[in-house]
């Protein structure tokens, strides 16, 4: 169990193939909370997969996802824990006996009623995730922290059982979680291989690729569109000197707007566009706690900073944490740690 770094994705496929072989028909597929593209496309294609083998494979989600991605094949297979369908998730939660995690592997990313009801003896559990920490859950634990994606991953482990495997609904699942993850293919951690994959997919499917980029990033509704005009001008701050920038959204600011889920993705990335940021960071408050998303260029380890300071983590550049604080103490805390760090690089007296 664990990071696992330069693995071999054929000992992972022959290890699904065993599982399969033990499993009966019933399959659960878990994506994390406010699901993003990467762990759409890796578990609708995973759930494809599995349905073309004959399993009666379910993809759970503990919450609603961005219409930005109702579109995507096998949506209609999905089941959203915290709705109508949550007694049809916890009766095929029950029936199955192999449980996969797509995406993530800390228990804090699905619901805490749904990690009672998979944490059984009787089932077994297959973590697939290219996220830094250490998985929480017992079982088979791959984890590929060099991979852009863990639509990446996925795809090496089904062109590993048998790629004529991977239709043109699971060839557009995987596109999408590469595009989303890689931001269009421009994250630092991007290299040719990707590009490989992406023109493999191209090559042996018939993918729209002007129809997926134009149903992801031209759907916005007049709503949003105005939510982060609001947002820009009213609640986008700068750290003088610290090259850092930040973005606070209280709930009175949410109340203002009638925001569907999915309606804050991405907004973080504007405020790293700022010429000369390399730092930035977006506070949402919610009735919980104040959620945080962290994004740098360069350098700068955003996973460290969330994990040593916001009780977070995630990539190098890209990163999430969590504070009990409120919005104001929060905010207030980080820009005195950027401050901080500011004055230590800087050889100034603290």
């Amino acid at each position: 169990m664990g990071k696992t770094v330069g693995f071999n994705y054929k000992q992972i496929s022959e290890t699904l193939l065993k599982c399969l072989d033990n499993c009966k028909k019933d399959i659960c597929i878990f994506i994390h909370k406010n699901a993003d593209g990467d762990c759409l496309g890796a578990g609708l294609g995973l759930g494809l997969w599995l349905q073309n083998r004959g399993f009666n494979a379910k993809i759970i989600s503990s919450n609603n996802f961005s219409e930005s991605y109702t579109w995507m094949p096998n949506s209609m297979n999905l089941l959203i824990y915290d709705s109508i369908f949550k007694n049809a998730v916890i009766e095929h939660i029950e029936k199955s006996n192999l449980i996969f995690c797509v995406d993530f592997s800390q228990k804090c990313r699905i619901d805490e009623e749904l990690v009672k009801l998979i944490e059984n003896k009787n089932k077994t559990i297959f973590v697939i995730d290219h996220h830094l920490e250490e998985s929480e859950f017992k079982g088979f634990n791959f984890i590929n922290n060099l991979a852009t994606s863990t639509c990446e991953m996925l795809y090496e482990v089904l062109k590993n059982i048998n790629k004529k495997e991977i239709t043109e609904d699971i060839a557009k699942c995987i596109y999408v979680g590469i595009i989303t993850d890689t931001g269009k293919f421009m994250t630092s951690n991007m290299n040719y291989h990707v590009h490989e994959i992406a023109a493999e997919l191209l090559k042996s499917n018939n993918i729209n690729v002007a129809e997926i980029q134009n149903n992801i990033y031209c759907n916005n509704s007049l709503v949003r569109m105005r939510f982060l005009g609001y947002v820009l001008s009213k609640c986008l701050r700068i750290i003088p000197d610290c090259k850092t920038s930040y973005i606070s959204i209280s709930q009175e600011d949410y109340s203002k707007f009638y925001l569907r889920p999915g309606d804050t993705d991405g907004i973080v990335n504007y405020g790293l566009s700022l010429k000369g940021t390399i730092l930035t960071a977006m506070f949402n408050e919610k009735k919980d706690g104040i959620y945080i998303s962290f994004r740098s260029v360069g350098d700068f380890a955003v996973n460290e900073f969330a994990k040593t300071y916001f009780n977070g983590g995630g990539h190098k550049n890209a990163a999430g944490g969590f504070s009990k604080l409120s919005l104001k103490e929060t905010v207030n805390n980080f820009v005195n740690i950027i401050k901080k760090l500011n004055n230590i690089q800087n050889g100034k007296k603290i």
